[in-house]
């Protein structure tokens, strides 16, 4: 329990106390339910000065104090709300709002608990491992094959296998007179 020893007599002499101090950013909400935040942020105007150089103001933005109960449900909200933009979006969003002390930390932690996030998260952890391919020991003994779809002509020709040899790189096309192409394998 905070100590209110001295506050009466600091007004007087002109000096805040320690416990004003820390409380000079907190208020009370106006109808008197919650705790309010307001922290100081300083921005540039879009007025000009005459000298093209813009001003800078200072403006108070409130944000609600939550109980630390509320945190995880705050949290789930905001995070679906912005469509799971991962930890520092959801961090900036939650910020603007809101205040507890261990924001970020929670924020943290629930976005990696979070299991879409997860599974779309870019795995940057593992870089690429190619695979090298083996040389071929002779020639029309390995091919590289690709499909192409081709725009619709009149002898009903979609689609162009090109197949090539890995070692003598001898190229081989064919036109299968087919529709799709799932009958396109059954033609090699």
């Amino acid at each position: 329990m905070p100590s209110f020893e001295g506050v009466e007599e600091s007004k007087h002499k002109g000096k805040r106390s320690t416990f004003q101090h820390k409380c000079a950013d907190f208020a009370i909400s106006a109808d008197g339910t919650s705790l309010m935040y307001y922290k100081m942020y300083k921005y540039n105007c879009q007025k000009k000065a005459d000298d093209g150089s813009g001003t800078t103001a200072e403006v108070k933005k409130m944000r609600v104090v939550i109980h630390k109960g509320e945190v995880e449900q705050i949290n789930q909200s905001v995070h679906e709300e912005i469509g799971h933009l991962m930890q520092n979006n959801t961090y900036k969003q939650v910020k603007e709002r809101f205040y507890w002390d261990t924001m970020q930390e929670d924020i943290c932690a629930f976005v990696t608990s979070c299991v879409k996030c997860q599974k779309n998260r870019p795995f940057k952890d593992q870089p690429v491992v190619l695979c090298p391919v083996p040389p071929p020991s002779n020639a029309l003994s390995q091919w590289g094959m690709d499909l192409i779809k081709l725009p619709e002509t009149e002898d009903s020709y979609n689609y162009l296998i090109i197949a090539i040899d890995h070692l003598t790189k001898w190229p081989e096309a064919q036109l299968p007179q087919v529709k799709d192409c799932c009958r396109c394998p059954h033609l090699l």
